[in-house]
């Protein structure tokens, strides 16, 4: 004071911090499926000090305590991921994000054909090789028979995202979707069968059968040097341009056989009859003598 006198006293000032923990994650935007989501929350602050920190993940689980943390995705989707974290003056930030997850490997699957089809026996290459066919017998998938209801069934289908499209089309202007179709060829001839199967991110898995369908399903090659050309539904001069019918290929028929067979035996008996005439004729002459 103006004398000169001096008092002090202590004051004690509390100050208290009501600013949240400021949140900052380190993760990617996206990963292919099959790898790990990584996240770090180790660059998160607060004024007084971070005091715990929760993880809420897409499953339901609950992390307590850790900074840095893994999640494994099982299946393609965007997944989301809550951060908790609580300072030591009970002050606390929530933050959400999203990681997508993308699926860019194709379906799998198999396709079983009822009723089974043929298929062309290897033996047959051996006899053929002097026989000109119209197609490739090696390149042939799939022997089916004309006007036969075939049913075309997708079997162990695996995806990891859920399939979304099927398509199949039967080389004759005809197609079907979905995972079991039914389809018969009206005409003999040669066809592309296609089958594409896409998931729903769009990966496609295509499969391409060459086929050949026959007549008739006791339909053989006869590999015999003495054959005949016989055309189904055109003639040799002009061929339809939409499609190629195949030239079926035939051995000498059931009646040139019996014929063959017939005239065989009529030979053989007059060729023992003239033996037997012959034969007497010496008799007769050896007596002379």
């Amino acid at each position: 004071d103006s004398s000169g006198r001096t008092s002090k006293d202590v004051v004690h000032v509390l100050v208290k911090d009501k600013t949240p923990p400021e949140i900052l994650v380190k993760h990617p935007k996206r990963i292919i499926l099959g790898g790990e989501i990584s996240m770090d929350a180790s660059l998160s602050r607060d004024n007084v000090g971070i005091e715990n920190i929760t993880w809420k993940l897409p499953s339901g689980e609950l992390r307590y305590d850790e900074m840095k943390i893994g999640f494994l995705p099982l299946s393609a989707g965007r997944y989301h991921f809550t951060v908790d974290i609580l300072d030591m003056e009970g002050n606390w930030n929530s933050t959400t994000f999203w990681v997508d997850v993308i699926d860019n490997e194709p379906p799998v699957f198999d396709v079983m054909i009822d009723p089974a089809p043929a298929r062309w026996n290897d033996t047959y290459l051996s006899l053929l090789e002097n026989v000109t066919l119209p197609f490739d017998p090696s390149s042939v998938d799939l022997f089916l028979v004309v006007n036969v209801t075939y049913r075309f069934l997708i079997t162990e289908l695996k995806d990891a995202s859920g399939t979304g499209y099927m398509n199949w089309t039967f080389g004759d202007g005809a197609e079907a979707n979905g995972d079991s179709v039914y389809h018969n060829w009206s005409l003999p001839g040669e066809y592309l069968l296609n089958l594409n199967v896409d998931d729903i991110y769009g990966n496609r898995l295509s499969k391409q059968w060459h086929i050949i369908v026959i007549p008739t399903v006791n339909f053989t090659i006869i590999p015999h040097q003495t054959y005949e050309t016989v055309y189904i539904n055109q003639t040799p001069e002009k061929e339809p341009e939409e499609r190629r019918y195949i030239p079926i290929i035939l051995g000498i028929s059931s009646i040139t056989a019996v014929i063959l067979i017939l005239t065989a035996l009529l030979l053989y008996e007059v060729r023992t009859a003239f033996k037997v005439v012959k034969r007497r004729i010496d008799d007769r002459r050896d007596m002379k003598r």
